[in-house]
This record gives C-alpha cells, sequence and structure tokens, in this order.
C-alpha cells in the first residue's frame, strides 16, 4: 500500500474519531439541555441561556448543600449528581420533568432558608438586646448574670404519690421535676413560663425569681415579669406587683405591666392609685420607639385616665397624639386615636378622625370602638352604621355580637337578637376556619343568652375545633346554671366535645370546668372534673407537655382554692 492511500486512510480514522467526539459532546449537551428545559440549539445566545440556567442551578443547589463543584455553567458528573441529589430528596421522581420550574421549586426553598436564617439573625439580636438592658438594669441583672445550668431529671422519682392526692405546693414540685427533663432550650422555656405565672399569682417571688433564672432567652425574662404583674395584679397583691415593675427595664413591656396594675386597682375600686399608675406609663412611653405601639399604649392610658375619673386628662392625651399624625396620614394611627376617643364618650370627635380613613382601609380599632359606644349609648342604627363599615367580616360579625351581649345585658334581647340576625346574615363572606370557628362561637353564646337555646347549639354543631368548641359549651352551661335553666343539652355536647379534644388541650378545658362547678358551688363535680384532668396528666409522658400540664392543674387547685375561701 502507497504512503498516500495510508496517509489517506489515517486522515478518515481521524474525522471520524472526531465525528464520534462531536456526537457524543452533542448528546452530552443534549442531556444537559433537556435537564434544564431548553432545547439544543447551534444559536450561540442559547447556549450562553443554557449555560447561565446551568449556572444558577449549581449556584442554588451549592446554596442548599448538595453541590460543591464550580459555578461554571458546565453540565459535569458532580452536577448531574447533585441534581439528582436534589430530585430524590424533593420527592420530583418524573425524569421528563421540565427544569425551569424546578428551579423555581430551588428558588422558593432558597429564600425559605434565607428567611428562616434572617429569623435566626434578628432572634438572636433581639436576646442580645434585652439581655443588655438587663443587665443595664441593677435590680434584674441577677435574673441573667449566672448561665442557666442544664438540670437532669430524677429517674427515680414517682409523681403518682402526688397526682393520687394533688395539692398545689407538689404539682408545682411535679411540674419543675418534668421540667428538668426537658433538653431543648425552646420546649423547656415555654414550660418554664407557664410555671412562672402560677408562682407569681400564688405571691411566691422567689420561686418565680428562681425559675426566671433558668430562662435561656432574655426577652422571656421580661416578657415572664410583664405576665408575673397581670397575675399579680389580678389577685390584687398589689405590693408584689410593684416589686416585679420594679425589675423590669423602660419599656414598651413595662408600660403593659403599669396599665395591667392600674386596670386592677380601678376594678378594686382604688382610682386614686390607679391614676398615678397610668402617669407612671405615661412617662415611660417616651422610650417606645415603634410609633404606632406607642400611639396604640398611649390611647390605651387614655381610656384608663377617664376610668380612674380623670376626663381631662384623658382628652389632653388624645389631644397630643393628634399633634403625631404624619403628612401622609398614617390611617392605622388615626383609627387608634379615633377609638380611644370613642371609649371615652367623645363620639362625635372619633367619627370626624374617621372620616379622614378611606372606606376600604379597616380602621378597625376606630370602627369596632364607635360600635361599641353606639351600643352603650343604645343607639342601634349607629351600631348597624358603623359595623358595616369594618371591612373585616370577622371583625364585624364579632363587633355585632359584642354589641348584642351588650344590650342583652340591659334587658333588650330583641334588639340583641336583630344585630345577631345581621351577623348571621353576612357570615359566609368569613374566610378561613378559625375566624368562621371564632364569630360562631361568640354569636351563640350570645344567642344562649337571650334564650334561643336551639340556634345556638345549631351553631355549635358547625364549629370544626373540638377544644374550641367544648370551651364554648361549659361556658353555656355554666350560664344556664346561673339562670337557673335546664344544663342537660349544654352538659352532653360538652362531655362529647371535650373528648374529642387533644390530651393537652383536655387537662385544660377539664380544669375550667372544675374552678366553674366550684363557683357554682358544686364541690363534689368540681373534684370529679379535676380528677378527669388529674387523669390525663398521670399517662402523659413527654416531659415539656406534662410539665406545662401540670402548671395548669397547679392554677386550678390554687383557684378552687380561692373560691373556697371566698366568703
Amino acid at each position: 500500500m502507497s504512503h498516500g492511500c495510508v496517509y489517506l486512510r489515517w486522515k478518515r480514522i481521524v474525522a471520524l474519531i472526531i465525528l464520534v467526539g462531536a456526537l457524543c459532546l452533542s448528546a452530552s449537551k443534549s442531556e444537559a439541555y433537556r435537564v434544564v428545559g431548553i432545547e439544543p440549539s447551534v444559536d450561540v445566545a442559547s447556549e450562553f441561556a443554557w449555560r447561565d440556567t446551568l449556572a444558577e442551578i449549581q449556584r442554588r443547589l451549592s446554596n442548599l448543600g448538595y453541590y460543591r463543584g464550580p459555578i461554571d455553567g458546565n453540565y459535569s458528573e458532580a452536577t448531574r449528581h447533585a441534581i439528582d441529589r436534589y430530585r430524590r430528596r424533593n420527592g420530583i421522581l418524573d425524569k421528563e420533568t421540565i427544569w425551569p420550574s424546578v428551579l423555581i421549586h430551588m428558588k422558593a426553598l432558597g429564600e425559605a432558608i434565607q428567611v428562616q436564617r434572617s429569623l435566626k439573625a434578628a432572634r438572636a439580636r433581639q436576646i442580645e438586646a434585652a439581655r443588655t438592658r438587663l443587665l443595664g438594669h441593677g435590680a434584674a441583672r441577677d435574673l441573667i448574670s449566672a448561665s442557666p445550668t442544664q438540670e437532669t431529671a430524677d429517674p427515680t422519682h414517682d409523681s403518682s404519690i402526688c397526682l393520687a392526692a394533688p395539692t398545689f405546693g407538689c404539682l408545682i414540685d411535679e411540674a419543675m421535676e418534668s421540667i428538668r427533663g426537658v433538653s431543648q432550650d425552646r420546649y423547656r422555656n415555654w414550660a418554664l413560663q407557664d410555671l412562672i405565672g402560677v408562682l407569681a399569682a400564688a405571691g411566691m417571688i422567689d420561686s418565680m425569681k428562681q425559675a426566671i433564672r433558668r430562662l435561656t432567652d432574655a426577652r422571656l425574662v421580661i416578657v415572664s415579669l410583664r405576665e408575673g404583674v397581670a397575675s399579680m395584679s389580678a389577685s390584687r397583691r398589689w405590693r408584689d406587683a410593684e416589686a416585679t415593675i420594679s425589675l423590669m427595664p423602660v419599656g414598651s413591656d413595662k408600660v403593659r405591666a403599669l396599665l395591667s396594675l392600674a386596670r386592677h386597682r380601678i376594678a378594686g375600686g382604688d382610682r386614686s392609685e390607679a391614676r398615678i399608675t397610668v402617669d407612671r406609663a405615661v412617662e415611660a412611653l417616651s422610650v417606645v420607639e415603634v410609633k404606632t405601639l406607642r400611639v396604640r399604649l398611649s390611647a390605651d392610658a387614655a381610656v384608663l385616665l377617664d376610668e380612674a375619673s380623670n376626663p381631662r386628662d384623658a382628652r389632653e392625651l388624645l389631644e397630643s397624639l393628634e399633634a403625631t399624625f404624619d403628612d401622609d396620614l398614617n390611617f392605622e394611627v388615626i383609627s387608634i386615636v379615633a377609638g380611644g376617643y370613642a371609649a371615652i364618650g367623645e363620639i362625635e370627635k372619633a367619627g370626624d378622625l374617621l372620616k379622614r380613613v378611606p372606606i376600604e382601609h379597616e380602621a378597625r380599632s376606630g370602627r369596632m370602638g364607635m360600635v361599641s359606644a353606639m351600643a352603650t349609648r343604645n343607639d342601634v342604627e349607629g351600631v348597624l352604621e358603623w359595623a358595616a363599615r369594618i371591612v373585616s367580616a370577622r371583625y364585624r360579625t364579632v363587633a355585632l355580637c359584642d354589641a348584642a351581649r351588650l344590650f342583652e345585658k340591659t334587658g333588650k334581647n330583641g334588639i340583641a337578637v336583630r344585630l345577631l340576625d345581621d351577623a348571621e346574615a353576612k357570615f359566609d363572606q368569613i374566610t378561613g376556619e378559625f375566624a368562621r370557628d371564632y364569630a360562631r362561637i361568640c354569636l351563640s353564646e350570645v344567642r344562649e343568652m337571650v334564650g334561643d337555646r336551639e340556634r345556638a347549639l345549631e351553631l355549635l354543631d358547625t364549629v370544626k375545633a373540638h377544644d374550641l368548641r367544648a370551651r364554648a359549651l361549659w361556658r353555656m352551661w355554666s350560664h344556664s346554671r346561673t339562670k337557673e335553666r335546664d344544663v342537660e343539652s349544654f352538659q352532653k355536647r360538652a362531655l362529647e366535645a371535650t373528648r374529642s379534644a387533644d390530651t393537652f388541650k383536655r387537662v385544660t378545658i377539664w380544669s375550667e370546668a372544675a374552678v366553674a362547678s366550684m363557683e357554682h358551688g358544686d364541690e363534689a363535680l368540681s373534684e370529679l372534673f379535676l380528677q378527669n384532668a388529674v387523669n390525663l396528666v398521670s399517662g402523659m409522658h413527654t416531659r415539656w407537655w406534662r410539665a406545662r400540664a401540670l402548671s395548669r392543674l397547679a392554677r386550678t387547685v390554687l383557684t378552687i382554692n380561692s373560691v373556697k375561701a371566698s366568703p
């Protein structure tokens, strides 16, 4: 064979190799094109689009921990493996899936993770800020100075002795023992908060402080102090409440605590001390940075000043809030101030302010406040007029329901029924299962109050949440006993609904029913219902749920003992 023929054959072999290589490369790219949802094309622009899309997929896979290679837009073996792993982990099993939609899936997941990371970072900043505030407040420094130590539960501990004859003291000890066995900070903190509230209500200040020191989240230290003040104030433990307020650094939580104390002082008939307490709250408002929150707390303070027989200062405080209205009209702020004016009886002023708010804006505080004020004035047409302006169907129903409740209390059952009928006529406009349940419960309870038992039960039968229905039925059962009506229909349904609720909620429901029975003087029934709750707790094994349930039982026993001791 001549050298020329050999050379020609060699050239053909090389050309064939090049052609095969090109075909293989084309096939590889074709698969990648199909994977990302772009058809193969010789167009350079399409190839760049493909590379950009694949590079974006690589970037997302890298952020999600699936891919560790270069972000180069090449469909490498590492890229293919990463895509396959992502598909399997996310249930994307169809080989022909168009991958731009999967890229959207990746983006959505990536953004969700980014939001989660942002929230975690914000939470860390808030905790550190709360810690700094507490450390800067000498009275509270010892609540967080020492790092909480992880305690361990006693594996040999026997809770059956306490649960066989539960007392307030042993239930508190049992709750603390269960908390010691909770390993995760978040769940332990939740359980501790429940216990702290009970200790505060019992006036066990030293024990409350010890429990607060176990919290790992400085924000919850402040919240627990605020809730402790509310519990102490409700029990009229004024000195304890004041001592706890002194532990709180200045801020919105301290303002809330002062207003809670003032509200309970008014209920106790001490208007003079209430006015002094409100003045202290107003002075502390200057450090609240969020304008809407500051205005809302100021409006609450104005209402309390009016209730404490100081209408002039109440009006002046609301007038000072008007001076803060922005040029661009913050409608929510205007609505809050209008609600304050309505609550102190300045109806015309409230109405004038609300005229500045477009009808499509919610303005819930102001418009619901006007409904309540009109009901107080026995102005039925005014109630209907302002209720019609409430944008949310849920809150419109609740406003009419509350107004009907006010008319029922003054013996105007016919007007109450008219308002209830009007609320039910627009009930179908309410969206969301919980919102519908909430509205149904409100309507059913007032229906029972006006004597329409049949309609009350019809409404309750449509409530989806078993625990909400059970608690409403027990309240209606209690109201029927007060009015000396037949309670059988409510009690039977209440028992059925209670059995259908989950375990923890059943503990709460039985506890509330035990307190209601004791308030009616039926000690035997109260003991039966309390025993039902105790039996449920005995069977609970998840420590943090058990700890919270034990705290609920302790609060129940505390309340029952208080009812027994009252004249």
